[in-house]
């Protein structure tokens, strides 16, 4: 019987630049011998990857990430955040309620 292999699921908010680093993140992971996680699956580690720099959009990127903690029973949940810090105490709190 063959043993299957971790998955991943890779969640990108935000500019190019993001985009590049989760391809990057995403072609790692396949070499050290992860599987994309495909539809429902559930993946066994997920990264968020985020870059904002307004308000409403670090809204958005909260609001995803906290749903991303609710809906996916993951062991892992990885967050980068590129942010401008305009208000600290909203990271804080999405930190908090993420990893209760």
């Amino acid at each position: 019987m063959s043993q299957k292999n971790k998955t991943f699921k890779v969640v990108t908010l935000g500019c190019r630049t993001n985009q590049y680093e989760s391809q990057a993140y995403q072609n790692q992971l396949e070499a050290l011998g992860y599987d994309l996680s495909e539809g429902d699956d559930q993946p066994d580690i997920c990264i968020v990857n985020t870059c904002t720099v307004t308000e409403s959009a670090d809204t958005s990127s909260r609001y995803q990430i906290r749903q991303l903690a609710k809906n996916t029973p993951t062991p892992k949940l990885l967050s980068q955040v590129v942010q401008q810090i305009t208000n600290p105490k909203h990271l804080l709190r999405c930190q908090v309620s993420a990893t209760s």
